[in-house]
């Protein structure tokens, strides 16, 4: 709709420049207007496991979530069809994918590929962790 007075303005006023000039202010504003800021802590915590809490902030085609595990906690062995690319921010993680088990410590990751078996368990401490999703997870947000 907006395109479409855009186009009449120019055809009107004979200034192809114009039209181009008022279609980047509106791109602009609306682009300013989908910036969103957040604070994790405000963030709705869900639990997805017994021991294991999940925030979640999204934008149109990607996701963050923040999980952490209470000691000795454990995410099952599962699959999705959603790439997830999972960092270490606090504690020892052992994490298995496809069958492959490491352990994982601060400032270390694991890039978990579409429907690639995949598990993790926190040892004796609590394990703060960062993952990234592509596309989103619906259930999560």
């Amino acid at each position: 709709m907006v395109s479409k007075v855009f186009i009449k303005l120019t055809f009107l006023i004979g200034q192809p420049n114009l039209c181009d000039r008022l279609l980047k202010i509106h791109s602009k504003e609306r682009r300013d207007a989908r910036m969103s800021f957040y604070k994790e802590s405000d963030l709705e915590g869900k639990q997805i496991a017994e021991g294991l809490t999940l925030r979640a902030v999204a934008g149109d085609h990607t996701m963050l979530t923040f999980v952490e595990f209470q000691p000795h906690a454990v995410l099952p062995v599962h699959r999705h069809p959603h790439e997830q690319i999972t960092y270490l921010v606090a504690g020892e993680l052992e994490f298995t994918l496809e069958g492959k088990t490491k352990l994982l410590k601060e400032g270390e990751g694991v890039i978990v590929r579409s429907q690639a078996e995949h598990g993790a368990r926190a040892l004796g401490k609590p394990v703060k962790v960062l993952d990234a999703w592509y596309p989103r997870r619906g259930e999560y947000i």
